[in-house]
């Protein structure tokens, strides 16, 4: 499973490309439209009303295209790297559950716990291991990750029909990176940047909190 690092390195190489794709599409564009439909740079100006005179010309084909690299081919990208890096997030808890259960002979193990993912891993980490587990500020955004990841694994990132659909809602509002189109939550540059910092903070903070349990428990060995 790819980490945080790996998972930066794909996002910044796709965006990369994505920026140089774009910006040849709209160059061959512009090209076609001075060429072939005697499109001035004055025109350029108003994209809205030339966009429509262009459908009805059926000169729209590099917009067009412009427009799935922009929306949706970003989206599939963006949303794939979202749900890898909450599936690390999750595959790391439950490693570290695992892990001091036979380390500190513990006798109850994760799997006896109710609840699934990252929330059945804290309330292990809390109840079974007695960590100071790291609630704020990171915590917060990361149950906000959990409900968009959910959103979109269970529901095909339609909004609408979603468990938290008024949270999540909510939550799409006040975040410059997510909107929602047609129903449909769509990630925006930025975001992605967002959920890799916050659960490298996030798991450095809970990181330092078994540290400090560890160090406790060998002074009383």
């Amino acid at each position: 499973m790819a980490d945080i690092f790996e998972l930066k390195t794909v996002l910044n190489h796709i965006e990369k490309l994505l920026e140089e794709e774009l910006a040849h599409l709209n160059s061959e564009w512009e090209k076609e439209l001075r060429e072939e439909w005697d499109i001035t740079p004055e025109d350029l100006l108003d994209p809205d009303n030339l966009r429509a005179q262009l459908i009805k010309m059926g000169a729209g084909g590099y917009s067009i295209q412009s427009s799935y690299l922009r929306f949706s081919f970003s989206n599939i990208v963006r949303k794939s790297l979202f749900l890898s890096a909450y599936n690390f997030l999750e595959a790391l808890l439950n490693w570290g559950c695992n892990f001091r259960e036979e380390k500190w002979n513990l006798n109850i193990s994760l799997n006896d716990l109710n609840g699934k993912g990252v929330n059945r891993a804290r309330k292990y980490l809390i109840k079974v291991m007695n960590i100071g587990f790291p609630d704020a500020p990171h915590w917060q955004e990361i149950q906000n990750y959990n409900k968009l990841r959910n959103c979109i694994v269970h529901n095909d990132g339609k909004l609408v029909g979603t468990s938290d659909e008024e949270v999540l809602k909510k939550y799409i509002e006040n975040n410059s990176y997510l909107k929602i189109d047609f129903g449909e939550v769509f990630i925006e540059r930025g975001f992605c940047e967002n959920v890799f910092e916050t659960i490298e903070k996030f798991s450095k903070q809970l990181d330092d909190s078994i540290l400090e349990k560890e160090i406790e428990k060998d002074s009383q060995a």
